[in-house]
């Protein structure tokens, strides 16, 4: 369907790639992944030809569709949404436009009997596969689309025009699934969804029937798509077989291959070069010596990238709060007449990490503002418990920033304490390398101000973070960094993102938002469900089966009392062991994180352990202060971890231990 020969290209005389090729079959998925700046965006503009190759050819069906979601938004006109997505899609348009010619053609009397065959014949060949192609449908199909996406049905007569970026590129992206491609160019698809949105998008392009090829650094987006992978490293575009897991893998593996092979070459090279040097002023060895020296001209060096992804980065840990961190009582915020809350009552202990989750326009964001301060309740209490500091990551962080700093100045007025070396590495890892560190906040762009704001934010955290879509400016290396930080971090948390990859490694609970679609204007509902995120995903799947049998029950055959008594006492035994199924994988659950948090626990209190020991050595200070200073401080924070941990172990200890209880109940 479409294929890439050795296909080389320049940019400002950097070579981006040399001898790619590359095939793209029918229904095929693919991702692309590199390092920023490496030529992705570029890639995908070869295959849509609107970037001249310098070497290679390009082949294309001669019928091929492509469909192409860039990351920067289109213009777009002033025709309400539903106009906007439905107007124009490719050959369904152009089909609709030769039928309309066609028709005016035989509402007139026609002479040449050949020519009426010829019409009538085309005309229904046009309507089969106008039919194929959705276009009777099509209105209806891109309402499904656009509800999908998370649009209302009141934002279908809205221009365009007025919609903020974010919903823009969403509207762009409903035109081209709603076009049905021969294949999608998909770059960063999921940045401005949030993750209802983006679940659905994953099982809609699931279903897809052309081939995809996307741009993504939402890693579970990745996994659950494609089947291959292709790889920008070293100017080359590297294949590998299966989704993003197996290709971290795979490229693993291979690279340990070229490290290998690079020593290998660097210790012929050494013993050639030392050959050289000895026999270099022997007439008698004349010949040999520059057979060598035509040898070392002809190698091709190996060459290894940076590998950002296996950063290790150590952040401060912030100091213990109290057991409570917010105490939330009755209360109630309305935006005009619209009510988010009322008589919201709930409270977040030390050491959760929590992730929010319900549907865009539910109350996430409101819920984040309200617990930072940055809006006040308007009835009711929030109040924030012992020694409780709070640090608060918004699009609007970046604001906060002093224009006239460099970004290293900018880190480093909130870390004064920490080596140059160990600022340039946080700075390295969220994307800033070299002189780069130099520029003026003034001069960076939006989506640079938000790393740095990020950066800032952790190199001295606070002891309750609230982090609003933290990811959406981050590559891969960068989102693995935060989640380890994030991972590690020892205080309380509060976290919005459609990245359910992070969301998986950082999360111990979920807090679920949820509104009753059905009553308009009806307060949002708060749930808390302890665990990870798969755990929760689990207890709704549980919860929504419950609620199928118990519908199928109530509906089923039966008019008579008996048959209904029948029927309800089924539906009970069906419940019964349901239910006992879900506690029993709930229990699961909880038993593997109090194992797992069995073990963190040992190794901090180890940890700090190895470090109260070389404190205790007097020479440690005599003949190294720096280095005592450092291990005073390290001891400091695996304690504070190893208290943390402890109190987090107990309450889930807690937790399994009333599920296992529950679990004898209903046996």
């Amino acid at each position: 369907m479409l294929s890439l020969q050795n296909v080389h290209k320049q940019f400002g005389g950097r070579v981006l790639y040399s001898g790619v090729d590359l095939r793209i079959e029918q229904g095929s998925r693919w991702g692309l992944v590199g390092p920023n700046g490496s030529g992705k965006t570029t890639l995908l503009g070869i295959i849509t030809g609107e970037e001249e190759v310098d070497g290679g050819q390009v082949g294309r069906r001669r019928d091929l569709t492509v469909g192409y979601l860039r990351q920067e938004v289109e213009e777009t006109g002033d025709a309400p949404l539903l106009v906007s997505v439905t107007g124009s899609q490719g050959e369904v348009a152009a089909i609709e436009a030769r039928l309309a010619e066609v028709t005016a053609a035989l509402s007139h009397p026609i002479a040449d009997h050949d020519r009426l065959h010829a019409l009538v014949e085309e005309q229904g060949h046009l309507f089969e596969r106008f039919g194929h192609l959705g276009g009777f449908d099509l209105e209806a199909r891109a309402e499904r689309i656009l509800l999908g996406l998370g649009f209302r049905k009141d934002d279908f007569p809205k221009p365009v025009s007025r919609l903020s970026g974010g919903w823009r590129m969403r509207a762009a992206l409903a035109r081209l699934l709603l076009a049905q491609p021969d294949i999608l160019l998909l770059d960063e698809p999921t940045n401005h969804l949030d993750l209802a949105a983006v679940v659905w998008l994953e099982g809609y392009l699931k279903e897809f029937a052309g081939a995809i090829l996307l741009i993504s650094h939402d890693r579970t987006f990745l996994n659950n798509l494609v089947q291959n992978v292709a790889s920008v490293e070293n100017a080359q575009v590297v294949a590998y077989k299966g989704n993003y897991d197996a290709f971290v893998q795979q490229q693993a593996e291979r690279r340990a291959q070229l490290v290998a092979a690079k020593e290998n070459q660097e210790r012929k090279i050494r013993e050639t070069e030392r050959f050289i040097e000895r026999f270099r002023a022997k007439a008698t060895k004349a010949r040999q010596v520059q057979s060598r020296v035509k040898q070392l001209d002809k190698i091709e060096r190996i060459e290894l990238e940076d590998d950002a992804a296996t950063m290790r980065l150590r952040f401060p840990q912030p100091p213990r709060s109290g057991k409570v961190v917010v105490e939330i009582e009755g209360l109630t915020k309305h935006y005009g007449k619209t009510c988010v809350y009322d008589g919201l009552d709930h409270t977040i202990q030390a050491g959760q990490k929590i992730a929010l989750v319900g549907p865009n326009g539910v109350g996430k964001s409101t819920f984040m503002k309200l617990l930072s301060g940055a809006v006040e309740p308007d009835a009711g209490s929030l109040r924030l418990g012992t020694n409780v500091t709070r640090a608060y990551f918004s699009q609007h962080s970046s604001e906060t920033l002093t224009a006239s700093n460099t970004i290293l100045q900018e880190i480093t007025a909130v870390a004064p304490d920490r080596s140059m070396s160990e600022l340039r590495a946080i700075l390295g890892a969220f994307l800033f390398t070299g002189d780069e560190v130099d520029k003026p906040i003034a001069v960076l762009s939006g989506g640079e101000k938000s790393r740095v704001a990020l950066a800032r934010l952790l190199v001295r955290p606070a002891n309750f973070l609230l982090l609003d879509e933290p990811t959406n400016h981050l590559d891969m290396a960068a989102r693995a960094v935060l989640e380890r930080a994030l991972h590690d971090y020892t205080g309380t948390l509060v976290l919005i993102t459609h990245d359910r990859h992070l969301i998986g490694v950082v999360a111990n609970h979920v807090l679920e938002i949820e509104r009753d679609r059905d009553t308009p204007g009806a307060p949002a509902r708060v749930q808390l469900y302890p665990g990870s995120y798969a755990a929760y995903l689990y207890a709704r799947e549980q919860a929504a089966k419950e609620a199928a049998a118990t519908a199928g029950a109530a509906q089923g055959p039966g008019n008579d009392a008996g048959g209904r008594e029948r029927a309800d006492a089924k539906a009970d035994r069906q419940a019964q062991r349901e239910g006992r199924r879900r506690l029993k994988n709930a229990a699961t659950a909880l038993r593997r994180e109090v194992e797992r948090l069995e073990a963190d626990v040992e190794a901090a209190m180890a940890e700090a352990a190895d470090l109260a020991q070389r404190l205790a050595d007097p020479d440690l200070y005599n003949q190294d202060p720096a280095a005592f200073a450092d291990c005073v401080r390290r001891h400091e924070e695996f304690e504070a971890r190893s208290a943390t941990l402890t109190h987090q172990w107990e309450e889930r200890l807690r937790a399994l231990e009333a599920a296992e209880a529950r679990i004898d109940e209903v046996a």
